[in-house]
């Protein structure tokens, strides 16, 4: 009877899972259903750029500090998505680079930084130096306000010793939000809604359904607690969460739409220009002047600066963009899609005032065009991690080139003979010697370098040369830079068990060992911390210290029960002869999403 009820549950939630994933195209089994972002802006963004926001006396705004993390990212006190203060002392063996720019930046900074970081280490430039990114990027933010952002800064003693400015989209995306209201276009965006200081009666009513809808969101999204994971319950809630989106989505838009109070503060000198359309081309020689002036700044001040304009799946030819990414990223005539069409060119036609100016600047709108996997994801501008892995990489590729290979004549390739690979990604060297004999790391797509495995199931090759063996066997591999060929045996072999020292959080995780048997392995964990879902998973692939989200393809999860400190399990799994296996113990919070702790992994190896 037990086995019958069982059964029956299970296919009850696998059929719940099914409509799930045709609804929605995500089935989060561990977590509760997250409060969707609002059309157009991804979660992160969404929560800087347009929630907890405080009016700054020098940049505009800045992020409510007050009100702690930002989808479980850190606010520093001066208001930045940042774990530490953005005044960083100079030191001989750190390279401080600032990032700035609107959302786009800040994601990336937060979804790809470690990305970045780890390709500029490669440079030879920066050898023996850690590099440390500091993200002073904020939703929203267009310029001049990343320009004051950086004087700001200097002013009160901050370091820098690179900057990076990633913008565009903003400048002539969010000038519909000024103009019509009476408030210049390069004043911060939503200024209006912002100093607002006495609403009109209209307004208030609409602030008031607004604060109680998203109270309805987030009762929704913790109402279900440590069942949230399930499929059935998740099926359920979405449609009532859909419904509560667009309501959003629609009143947010009423919102900022409506006819701002009078006052001076509102609207200052008032806008220069009459209609958005010229407000755009306003703002793209704003941006420009800006831009050089930064350039100016930096320059006075021994720092490279680097400027790129930010990708846009709106540019034509930007982006190959196929009929599933395209109901996710493509609004055919909405704002976003009018501004990127009438204000790219406008930015694109400023170009050579900078280059004029001795700006080291990139346009980075076409570093797509050979994609057609889908990268963005939403209406706006936002990207997935794979386009931000991207993004990252091509920046990278940027600043080293300046500070590595300019003024250098390469003369061949010389990478070392033998590769050893394992299951954990590494990146090998790509090294090549200039006319003067000094060696110089190469590798990494965004520098031109390509890879091409033999056999082509052994290794899995990442965006800037990660390595990572898929089994054990060996191989070689054909790399390719400029004109010049040369090729790597590949020796992939490790050990049939391998203990990473990769918990979280950092001294106090728990322990895990695993041993084979004929039943599958046993699984015995310490150190567990009180938990109200912990889980085991089972996967072919590294598992990050955050729970893998919708991510799912190919593992296996197993709860684990009890709540003491030590717990013991058995999976019926076994490992793939010569191929690894990775488990990992996650303890989960209350909302089944945020993480108590991890344990650290195990990769076992079937014989």
């Amino acid at each position: 009877m037990v086995v019958a009820v069982v059964l029956v549950w299970l296919i009850a939630e696998a059929a719940a899972a099914a409509a799930l994933w045709y609804a929605s195209g995500d089935v989060r089994w561990w977590r509760a259903l997250a409060v969707d972002a609002e059309p157009g802006v991804g979660a992160a963004a969404q929560a800087a750029a347009q929630r907890g926001i405080v009016p700054h006396p020098y940049l505009g705004y800045v992020v409510d500090a007050g009100l702690g993390p930002v989808e479980g990212f850190a606010v520093s006190r001066y208001g930045f998505v940042d774990e530490a203060p953005p005044l960083r002392p100079a030191a001989p063996d750190r390279f401080v680079i600032g990032l700035v720019g609107g959302s786009v930046a800040l994601q990336l900074g937060i979804h790809a930084g470690g990305a970045l970081v780890q390709a500029l280490e490669r440079s030879s430039h920066l050898a023996g130096r850690r590099v440390e990114l500091v993200r002073l990027c904020v939703g929203g933010w267009k310029q001049p306000q990343q320009l004051l952002a950086v004087q700001m800064l200097g002013a009160l003693g901050g370091h820098f010793d690179c900057i990076l400015n990633l913008d565009g989209f903003n400048e002539v995306a969010l000038v519909g939000e000024n103009v019509p209201l009476g408030v210049p276009a390069w004043y911060p965006r939503s200024w209006a809604r912002l100093v607002e200081s006495a609403p009109t009666a209209d307004q208030l009513r609409r602030l008031g359904r607004l604060a109680w809808l998203d109270d309805q969101r987030q009762a929704l999204a913790n109402g279900a607690g440590g069942f949230g994971w399930l499929p059935s319950v998740q099926f359920v809630r979405h449609w009532r969460s859909r419904s509560l989106q667009h309501q959003v989505a629609a009143l947010r838009a009423e919102i900022e739409a409506a006819p701002a109070a009078a006052g001076f503060a509102a609207t200052g000198p008032g806008p220069s220009t009459p209609s958005v359309e010229q407000g755009r081309a306003e703002m793209a020689q704003i941006w420009a002047r800006s831009s050089i002036a930064l350039h100016e700044l930096c320059r006075a001040r021994g720092i490279p600066y680097f400027h790129f304009l930010q990708p846009n799946q709106y540019m034509p030819e930007g982006k190959p963009i196929g009929a599933d990414e395209a109901k996710v990223a493509l609004d055919a005539g909405s704002k976003w899609e009018q501004a990127v069409r009438q204000g790219y060119p406008l930015l694109q036609q400023q170009v050579p005032l900078l280059a004029a100016a001795g700006v080291q600047f990139t346009d980075l709108t076409g570093i797509y065009r050979a994609h057609a996997e889908p990268l963005y994801v939403d209406t706006c501008c936002h990207l997935g991690a794979r386009g931000n892995e991207l993004l990252a990489e091509h920046i990278a590729a940027v600043v080293r080139r300046r500070l590595d290979l300019h003024g250098v004549a390469l003369q061949r390739l010389l990478p070392d003979p033998v590769w050893q690979l394992g299951p954990v990604a590494s990146t090998p060297p790509v090294w090549a010697v200039d006319d003067r004999g000094r060696r110089h790391d190469v590798g990494g797509f965004g520098l031109g370098t390509t890879f091409t495995a033999e056999p082509a199931d052994l290794v899995e090759i990442g965006l800037g040369g990660q390595l990572r063996a898929l089994r054990r066997g060996r191989g070689q591999l054909q790399i390719r830079h400029a004109a010049w060929t040369a090729t790597v045996a590949l020796d992939a072999s490790w050990p049939d068990r391998l203990v990473l020292a990769d918990g979280r959080p950092d001294g106090a995780a728990p322990h895990l060992q695993v041993e084979p048997e004929a039943a599958g392995l046993r699984l015995t964990c310490t150190g567990l911390p009180p938990a109200p879902l912990r889980l085991v998973v089972v996967a072919p692939r590294p598992l990050p210290a955050a729970p893998p989200g919708a991510d799912l393809a190919g593992l296996q999860l197993f709860p684990l029960a009890g709540s003491g400190p030590s717990a013991e399990l058995v999976v019926g799994v076994q490992p793939v002869p010569g191929q690894p296996t990775f488990v990992r113990v996650y303890a989960l919070g209350a909302d089944a999403a945020s993480l108590v702790a991890a344990s650290n992994t195990v990769v076992v190896t079937g014989g």
